[in-house]
């Protein structure tokens, strides 16, 4: 996200300036990382569409026999079987570095998701990708959502960036799940929605934690008159912490005040990151549900 957002934000200071050749280098510098915010608004800048790159040609069935036949793999899965959970990462990620090929990261992916870890699989799809290599399928897991207000890609974009879907994910602040919820907000919105409420379950029944968090995006997405921007911020700080920067810094679903840099006046750094990086998720979600047939509009979703 780094490189592309320094080249973003180059091309922004050369288009400035009227230097609109050299702005449109950098805007390029930027697209060439489309699964990134400032990639895609690169992409918006240069009036293009956003395309995701076709994922790496399939590993032949020799490089598969020997992949799934490796020391490595072995222990992967038996640790899984076992409940060391926390010591399978270490495998599955240096299974997806012993070899320079991409179709072996996929390979190292398609295994965390077999074992039900599609977050380990978003960690392999990072490395990845700062590899050069793009994995969609295996960064962007379609996993289970319901199809309820909000939309689906974005309770993905969110679990996402929350807990790379890892049920049983527990933050330093005692978030909990898969979308890291606060126990103390579960107990409110559990209660708000007349739903029994259970510490244990927000991370032992992921059904539970998914329905619980959905209900308290859509609450803060009603609070701010559906802006996705002022909702997701809210779900990762707070909506109070939200009120605060809209007295200080305007209001992004006014038409006056850029939604981009509205989002660069976020004071906290996390939240700030956040919310960039779960409007680009959004994108690719969207994409991942429906190939081909989405246009991505972060220009449009950011001033909703």
């Amino acid at each position: 996200m780094s490189r592309a957002r320094a080249a973003y934000w180059t091309g922004r200071a050369a288009k400035a300036m009227k230097d609109e050749a050299i702005a449109a280098q950098w805007f390029e510098r930027a697209a060439l990382f489309p699964t990134t915010y400032h990639g895609q608004l690169s992409v918006l800048a240069l009036n293009q569409k956003i395309h995701l790159p076709p994922p790496p040609a399939r590993p032949k069935n020799s490089a598969v026999k020997k992949f799934k036949t490796h020391e490595l793999a072995k222990i992967a899965r038996v640790l899984q079987e076992i409940g060391q959970k926390r010591h399978v990462k270490t495998f599955l990620v240096q299974l997806g570095r012993i070899n320079p090929s991409s179709a072996y990261k996929v390979l190292a992916g398609e295994l965390a998701q077999s074992i039900g870890r599609p977050d380990l699989g978003v960690w392999v799809a990072r490395y990845a990708q700062r590899e050069g290599a793009m994995l969609p399928s295996i960064g962007y897991p379609l996993y289970a959502m319901p199809d309820k207000s909000p939309e689906r890609a974005l309770l993905l974009a969110v679990a996402r960036q929350e807990s790379n879907f890892d049920t049983s994910a527990v933050s330093h602040a005692g978030a909990r799940g898969v979308m890291q919820l606060m126990p103390a907000t579960a107990r409110r919105v559990a209660r708000q929605y007349r739903m029994r409420y259970s510490r244990s379950r927000l991370n032992s029944d992921p059904t539970y934690n998914v329905e619980l968090g959905r209900r308290y995006l859509r609450d803060m997405i009603d609070k701010f008159s559906g802006s996705y921007v002022l909702a997701v911020a809210a779900y990762n700080a707070g909506p109070n912490a939200v009120r605060r920067w809209l007295r200080r810094n305007g209001d992004p679903r006014n038409g006056i005040d850029d939604p981009i840099d509205w989002i660069e006046l976020i004071p906290y750094r996390e939240t700030r990151d956040y919310v960039q990086r779960v409007m680009g998720n959004l994108q690719i979600f969207r994409n991942r549900l429906k190939p081909g047939r989405v246009v991505m509009t972060l220009d449009r979703d950011l001033r909703r």
